[in-house]
Order: C-alpha cells, then structure tokens, then sequence
C-alpha cells in the first residue's frame, strides 16, 4: 500500500492515486500474463467487473471499485497488446491518464505485491 512505500505527509490524494495505479497495473498484468498476452480490443472492451475483481484478486490486490481503475486497467492492457485504440469506443471516450513518474512509483509498488506473492505472503 502506499503508506508503506510512499513518505509519510503526503496530501491523501497522492496515496490514493498510488493504490489505484498500483491496483490497476497489476490486475491488468495479472489479466495479460493470464490471456498469454492474447486479448483483442474486443476482449479488452468486453471484460466484465466480475473479472477484473477476479483477476485482481488473484494479483494480490482488492478489486477495482470505480469506473476510472477499470478504464485505466482496459488502458494498460491496450497497450500491453499494442492495440491503438479500442475497438468500439462509447462516445465520448474518456481517456485515463498515467504520469511516467505515476508509473515508475506503482511498478515499484508492484515489485513488492510479487516479491510479497512469491513469498506467500498474502495482501
């Protein structure tokens, strides 16, 4: 979790931010290695809350709560599968942003969650 990664006295946002990205990379990671990196935009598009809080859970981390994570874990597996766009984008498309500085944190984040995992420790 972010206060056990991220310095004490930062604004609550900021540790919020940090375990929705965090959430977020590793249900989509989860989801990725799982699919063997086979997922179309379609597949993508179609995943259901059910499965991401599946997924997520099996990565070791609570399942997504808000239509922001789950859009940003459709984001990152698009990417993941080098797919530009989504197949069938409901209009507007809201588009969730990731700092590269957001990133790194929550990759540092993730590097814990599996370390964690691999030890058997559960989260």
């Amino acid at each position: 979790m972010a206060q056990h990664i991220l310095p004490p006295g930062l604004a609550s946002s900021t540790y919020k931010r940090f375990n929705q990205v965090r959430k977020a990379l590793a249900t989509a990671y989860y989801l990725h290695i799982t699919h063997r990196g086979m997922l179309s935009a379609d597949d993508i598009a179609s995943l259901a809350q059910h499965q991401m809080a599946t997924a997520a859970r099996s990565a070791g981390v609570e399942a997504p709560t808000s239509d922001e994570t789950r859009e940003m874990i459709r984001s990152l597996l698009r990417v993941f599968n080098g797919i530009d766009a989504p197949a069938s984008a409901p209009a507007p498309l809201q588009t969730v942003r990731v700092t590269e500085s957001e990133l790194a944190t929550a990759l540092g984040g993730l590097a814990v969650v599996v370390q964690a995992a691999a030890q058997g420790v559960g989260r």
